[in-house]
């Protein structure tokens, strides 16, 4: 049997995406205050906008009129330059996310949806591959419409999300038994093994300290010693 310990960083993900979004809206708010100093506020809004933490984009005609620099370095280009005017959309998108990227700018630009965010396949200047989350709407800029938003890099979340899922494959299908506690070593969750092995569905011993499926036939030392591996590493593999 088998102690076992996941740790889920869906809730990290998402306070720091929400961070970041927060903080974009105070620099916007912050670049709205200079608005009555036009020459001023273009330097302060351009200076702005190149230290967010978050790529932020605008589209004309299929093209980027517009990209910060958090942009440019997303997808490996060293300049804001290399990719205005230069570049169309599609460029920096991977061949299986085109479809989607090109029908949600359609929606956006056709006044079908004003504001949409999803997750695509991007493409870097060197050719690999990140995912990337995008929160766009389409706006007027000067008589004509486009799509303004933000992207962020979600390479590393989607990661950890797929390494989640494996291993929830493995905890599911695997012939050993796994236990997962709290560090009370109260039963937080068993796989389908334990079920079997143990003959105790996961209802009936959820809750319930570990030591209730002692089988007897071990002395105090033995038990010593795994309650010692698992406070002090956070698992224990044997038998009972």
């Amino acid at each position: 049997m088998k102690q076992h310990r996941q740790k889920n960083t869906s809730a990290e993900h998402f306070r720091a995406l929400k961070e970041t979004v927060s903080e974009l809206r105070l620099q916007i708010a912050a670049c709205k205050q200079v608005e009555a100093e036009p020459a001023r506020g273009i330097d302060f809004s351009n200076g702005i906008l190149d230290q967010s933490l978050a790529g932020i984009y605008v589209i004309n005609n299929g093209r980027f009129s517009y990209v910060n620099q958090m942009f440019a370095d997303l997808f490996g280009y060293t300049s804001p330059e290399q990719v205005v005017d230069k570049l169309a959309m599609t460029d920096l998108v991977a061949s299986e996310s085109r479809d989607t990227v090109l029908e949600n700018v359609r929606k956006r630009m056709s006044g079908e949806t004003g504001e949409i965010r999803y997750t695509f396949t991007g493409l870097r200047k060197d050719g690999t591959h990140n995912f990337v989350e995008v929160h766009g709407r389409s706006m007027v800029i000067g008589g004509n419409r486009s799509v303004i938003g933000l992207i962020l890099d979600v390479t590393d979340r989607k990661r950890s999300e797929e390494r989640l899922r494996q291993q929830a494959m493995v905890f599911n299908i695997t012939q050993e038994g796994i236990v997962i506690t709290d560090p009370q070593c109260r039963v937080i969750d068993v796989n389908p093994a334990f079920e079997r092995i143990t003959e105790y569905s996961r209802d009936e011993i959820r809750g319930k300290h570990i030591r209730f499926v002692q089988s007897g036939r071990h002395d105090r030392w033995f038990y010593m010693n795994m309650w010692q591996s698992l406070l002090g590493v956070g698992n224990w593999q044997g038998e009972i």
